[in-house]
């Protein structure tokens, strides 16, 4: 594994194509942006949806470890312990669909929400550049810099994350995947 200080936000990904983000020094975030564009607007096949799988992995069971911007803070807990499903209003199904999916496999804590796209920092991720090609995207996150402390700094290191809850959101996505899969006749 690739030592990246600083990047946990990023995950496996940036750890994998290092080489090529090192060669090109570009900002990352805007070629994702690119390619997000592109591969959301160019997609032969019919895209169910899109789960941007962003910031994960720092979880905290202490009273105000999370601290969620309006209008998250009137129904997001305060202890930084669960992962969140984001999406804009026209995705709202999907959350409900995705989040109680979640529930049946992992005993994570999990929050959905479904807010307006004009929020900012909502489209952020992957997921933004499916909303505006009109699929229905949620982003998957820990919420980043609203609970960890070491989000874009030099102490963003895997000894902190929680390897142990972070296998719980796997457990989970992949029957989320499984029944977003079949529900298209793909399984």
């Amino acid at each position: 594994m690739v030592s990246m200080p600083g990047r946990s936000y990023a995950g496996p990904a940036v750890a994998a194509d290092a080489a090529v983000v090192n060669a090109l020094r570009a900002d990352v975030t805007q070629l994702a942006v690119v390619i997000g564009e592109r591969n959301a607007v160019n997609r032969p096949e019919k895209v169910v949806a899109m789960l941007a799988l962003e910031t994960m992995g720092y979880f905290s069971d202490e009273k105000n470890t999370q601290h969620s911007p309006w209008p998250f803070s009137t129904f997001y807990p305060t202890e930084g312990n669960f992962i969140a499903f984001v999406a804009d209003t026209t995705s709202r199904a999907l959350v409900r669909d995705v989040v109680s999916t979640f529930r049946q496999q992992s005993t994570l804590a999990s929050e959905g929400a479904s807010v307006p796209a004009a929020i900012e920092g909502i489209d952020w991720s992957d997921h933004g550049p499916y909303w505006r090609a009109g699929s229905v995207a949620l982003m998957v996150t820990d919420t980043a810099p609203f609970r960890n402390p070491n989000y874009h700094h030099e102490s963003d290191v895997p000894d902190t994350l929680d390897f142990t809850r972070l296998a719980h959101v796997a457990v989970g996505l992949r029957r989320v995947v499984a029944k977003l899969a079949s529900v298209d006749g793909v399984q």
